[in-house]
């Protein structure tokens, strides 16, 4: 009779203890836990270089996204993270690119290109360098970090853009196209188009039409807030204050570079969109090329052939102080489509 007595009083102790539990707030958390769908299971491996910091690889990216700032791409001396327009001729330097694999599959062999282009609003290969290639392996669920040694040649100073690629032929992980960088439509491409300019300055810039057709462009300035670098890791970057008075965003100018470059203006002379007029540029018909006219301060609409054109970009005189500085984009966006293409992030400084 002990025996049974004990046995069950163990059982109603053990039951008294079940309930307890299961009225806890762990166990309502875990019910709840149990109730999320789950997450989809991907028998593959899914390369990616973020576009942004919240990046998952998703692509297309969402509309208004600032994708030419890359989070996975950065340069440094030594220790220390630079812009892209800081290199020195004849110094060493490390590039480091970060890919992702957000597959349930490990990716035991992936190749990582890296190229190097004057500031571009998209980007063609061939009007880039190719700093070097390398092969790594990337976990599931994980991240790899390369590093690029490279040697600045004269080449490589002055005002550039990086971009970086991923792809694996073993696991049929590739990019959508060989030739072409959509950065947008294309997880596999990453861009770093951070460059640092004095005011009252000049500096060349890339624009590419990657479409087999002729096609109509827009090309506009965006200001930014400073708050877009805050949490920069650049030292040259976190010494720099807004200015303390407010700043109205003066007239940049566009100039192109080349003789009929296969570029038309779309300028606007009517209000409505259906009295607008495509008028030839007679500018570009000269040897002595003229300031393209806008079709209002800081936004230019053009019709591009396939290829890329070369244009020099007037960064206008801010009226900034020591240590003062402003923040700008210079966007090209599918006019057609009324998406953006390629950006270019500039740091106006005294």
């Amino acid at each position: 009779m002990d025996t049974l007595k004990f046995i069950r009083e163990r059982r109603q102790k053990a039951k008294k203890n079940i309930e307890i539990f299961q009225n806890s707030r762990d166990f309502k958390e875990m019910r709840q836990h149990e109730k999320r769908p789950p997450k989809p299971y991907r028998d593959k491996t899914f390369l990616y270089i973020k576009g942004y910091d919240s990046d998952t690889g998703n692509r297309p990216m969402p509309s208004g996204t600032v994708f030419w700032m890359s989070p996975d791409i950065e340069i440094f001396d030594g220790t220390t993270p630079i812009a892209n327009n800081q290199l020195v001729a004849g110094k060493n330097y490390q590039i480091a690119v970060t890919v992702r694999n957000g597959g349930d599959l490990p990716c035991y062999s992936c190749h990582v290109e890296l190229f190097i282009c004057n500031p571009s609003l998209g980007f063609d290969p061939i009007h880039g360098t190719l700093l070097g290639v390398q092969t790594a392996q990337v976990q599931a669920q994980g991240d790899t970090t390369l590093s690029f040694p490279i040697v600045a040649t004269s080449t490589m100073i002055g005002h550039r853009c990086l971009f970086a690629r991923v792809f694996s032929f073993v696991n049929n992980d590739l990019p959508s196209s060989a030739t072409t960088f959509p950065v947008v439509e294309d997880r596999h491409i990453g861009q770093q188009n951070l460059n640092i300019i004095q005011q009252n300055n000049f500096v060349k810039v890339l624009m590419t039409n990657e479409f087999a057709a002729q096609k109509n462009f827009q090309v506009k300035v965006v200001p930014r807030k400073m708050d877009v670098i805050k949490g920069t890791r650049i030292p040259q970057l976190r010494r720099l204050i807004s200015p303390l008075q407010a700043v109205v965003l003066p007239e940049f100018s566009i100039k192109p570079l080349k003789v009929n470059a296969g570029i038309e203006i779309n300028r606007m002379r009517a209000t409505t969109p259906n009295r607008a007029l495509l008028v030839r540029n007679p500018a570009l018909e000269v040897a002595n090329l003229a300031v393209l006219a806008p079709v209002r301060k800081n936004l230019w609409d053009f019709k591009l052939e396939k290829g890329t054109r070369e244009l020099e970009v007037a960064i206008p005189d801010f009226k900034l102080k020591n240590n003062e500085a402003v923040v700008v984009d210079i966007e090209l966006t599918d006019a057609d489509q009324n998406k953006v293409v390629g950006g270019i992030r500039f740091v106006v400084t005294a």
